[in-house]
């Protein structure tokens, strides 16, 4: 899609008036030299200029008023169309299906909605420059073809060839950025891994050296390809310059060779000429960023039919809430399988088929090995992923895509990689004594505090920050709970407490639990112990409870 399209498509406010107003300073601007032009003859022919003086002062004037104005309201017209790309693929990436953001990942949709929008972003100056620019050339030009039709045709003649083979050297340039983003993203992902793996990387002096020789490598790569995309942009700098050079020359040299009325009015086409180099350095200097802007568009309206492909096919309210049913008998799982998306086409892996049923207020403990499917699992339990076949129902009511917020809204989950929100996101109204109270329970009450609606600190422990999590999760107050391995991390006490006391008073209030477990001498505290095995229900226990 090119720049103009993109404008078309994407802008909300008026650019008439903008436009306008670049117009009457490319306009001024030219006036500039006609005035100027006009006195040097008067200063020649020793008469008053007065006169021109005057109209030099009004069209400065003029130039400087539209000049500011069209710059000023050009960039925040631009900015208005980045804030609202930016708000809805941020919303897609909000709505999308869990799997395909994360096959999609990070470093990508990162780059798409920082660097290729800031590209665009920057877009905003040179375009309102360009616009101004074209119109003092096309004045200036039209100036020139009152003093000499011929200067005319050959400065069109020159542009023509001057345009054509930059555009022909433009064009060889598009590969090479498509690699230089490549490349941004794989040295984005290097450091992603060093900043978020530092103690890893700290603790093997093997992996810290080829981490860091991996970085040189792309960086080196990145490096060179800018360098090569460098020489060629200086060439397509250069070659408009030399070219406008050598335009003089054939206006003052060859000129005058095929008519000899134009020498009265030489000086004046050459000024004029010399006119247009700002003009033609700010059209020069726009054409790479041309090119750069398109393919920012072309990588973000990419990354934009992805989304579209994964929105999930629900409605969401429009203030983002959904009545939670707070009741239910029970939750079943019919022949529901999974599997995973694999590039090389051998096969990922697959969770099912599994057929399970949760009743209402069961404490259920997941066991099992390291990849037998037990994330997976309460994935699909909470319709994060989606069964590639089979059917979950909810007291014999099938989950239909229209119904999974709603079904979602029942669940309260802790992943093992979960994510701590300094605010208490859509909690607003949560009582501040109940955080304090929750927060002094799970002794991190001298770590971090509630206040103005949000924790002070975040930034704990492993053990702390999970229980951080547990706070946020009781405050959710949702009729299921899933937990993956919450007490992994945490010392004796709190493990003992997870079971005894947390999970315990869960049970009274009739919340249900799913919880995964490798404390096998806390079993007796589940109604059912569930074996999970190559991503198969392997076994299934029945705790039996002594008084």
């Amino acid at each position: 899609m090119n720049v103009i399209e993109f404008i078309k498509k994407e802008s909300t406010k008026p650019l008439r008036t903008i436009l306008i107003m670049a117009a009457i300073a490319g306009v001024s601007n030219a006036m500039v030299l006609t005035i100027i032009n006009a006195a040097m003859k008067q200063v020649t022919a020793e008469e008053e200029s007065t006169r021109q003086l005057f109209m030099f002062i009004i069209v400065i004037a003029l130039y400087v008023i539209a000049q500011k104005y069209s710059i000023a309201n050009g960039m925040a017209f631009i900015e208005d169309i980045i804030h609202n790309i930016r708000t809805r693929l941020s919303d897609k990436v909000r709505r999308a299906d869990l799997l395909k953001l994360e096959q999609i990942g990070a470093a990508e949709i990162y780059n798409r909605l920082t660097q290729e929008s800031n590209v665009i972003s920057q877009f905003a100056l040179p375009i309102v420059n360009a616009l101004q620019s074209s119109v003092m050339l096309f004045v200036v030009s039209i100036y020139i073809l009152t003093l000499s039709k011929i200067a005319f045709l050959i400065i069109v003649v020159f542009n023509a060839i001057t345009i054509y083979f930059y555009r022909k050297r433009s064009n060889r340039l598009g590969s090479m950025y498509v690699e230089t983003n490549k490349s941004e993203i794989g040295f984005f992902k290097a450091l992603t891994d060093i900043l978020e793996g530092m103690k890893e990387v700290k603790l093997r002096a093997s992996r810290s050296n080829a981490l860091a020789s991996f970085i040189r490598k792309i960086s080196g790569e990145l490096r060179d390809l800018k360098s090569v995309i460098a020489g060629k942009y200086a060439e397509n700098i250069i070659l408009p310059q030399v070219s406008y050079v050598a335009l003089i020359g054939a206006i003052v040299f060859i000129l005058p060779r095929f008519n000899d009325a134009y020498r009265d009015s030489l000086s004046d086409i050459t000024i004029a000429i010399l006119f247009m180099f700002g003009p033609i350095g700010n059209l020069v200097g726009l054409m790479p960023l041309l090119d750069k802007v398109r393919m920012a568009i072309n990588y973000i309206y990419d990354l934009e039919a992805q989304l579209d492909k994964s929105v999930e096919l629900h409605e969401m309210q429009p203030n983002g809430e959904h009545a939670v049913q707070t009741e239910f008998k029970n939750i079943r799982f019919e022949n529901v399988s999974f599997q995973y998306h694999s590039d090389d086409g051998k096969g990922a892996f697959m969770l099912g088929p599994v057929n399970l049923n949760i009743r209402s207020g069961e404490t259920i403990f997941l066991i099992g090995g390291n990849g037998s499917g037990k994330t997976t699992f309460l994935k699909l339990l909470t319709m994060l992923y989606f069964p590639k076949q089979g059917e979950v129902f909810i007291d014999d009511k099938k989950v239909e895509q229209a119904g999974i917020l709603r079904y979602r809204e029942m669940y309260s989950a802790i992943f093992s990689d979960f994510h701590l929100f300094l605010k208490l996101y859509g909690m607003e109204s949560v009582d501040a004594k109940r955080v304090d109270e929750l927060l002094k329970f799970m002794n991190i009450n001298t770590k971090t505090a509630f206040q103005d609606g949000r924790f002070t600190d975040i930034e704990l422990s492993t053990g702390q920050r999970k229980r951080l999590a547990m706070v946020v999760s009781l405050l959710e107050d949702r009729p299921i709970y899933v937990f993956d391995e919450w007490a992994a991390d945490q010392d004796p006490q709190y493990r003992k407490i997870f079971y005894e006391v947390i999970l315990q008073d869960l049970k009274k209030k009739g919340k249900t639990v799913i919880a995964v477990s490798h404390d096998d001498r806390y079993y007796k505290f589940a109604d059912r112990v569930v074996k999970m095995d190559y991503g198969a229900i392997v076994s299934e226990e029945k705790i039996k409870k002594h008084n």
